[in-house]
């Protein structure tokens, strides 16, 4: 899949950017939050958009690794673990 922005602009909420992806135009608005978030983990918005919509080498998990995050998981629970408020 090839992408690329034909433009960007403030929204209400947000960022607004104009795509093109495979030849369809698309917008996808990335929220405040979103964009705090991509700022904390020094993320560019365009890497933000790439992870979005051309997800490279995603997976389904096997058997194996799912069973050892649900023990990680249980474990977590188990020693009251608290995720962090965001």
């Amino acid at each position: 899949m090839k992408l690329n922005i034909l433009g960007d602009g403030e929204h209400e909420r947000g960022r607004l950017y104009q795509l093109e992806v495979d030849g369809e135009s698309i917008s996808v608005l990335l929220t405040a939050h979103a964009l705090a978030r991509s700022t904390r983990w020094n993320l560019t918005p365009v890497q933000v958009l790439r992870a979005l919509l051309l997800p490279d080498g995603l997976s389904l998990p096997s058997a194996e690794s799912s069973a050892t995050r649900r023990q990680i998981k249980r474990s977590s629970v188990d020693r009251g673990y608290r995720p962090e408020s965001v």
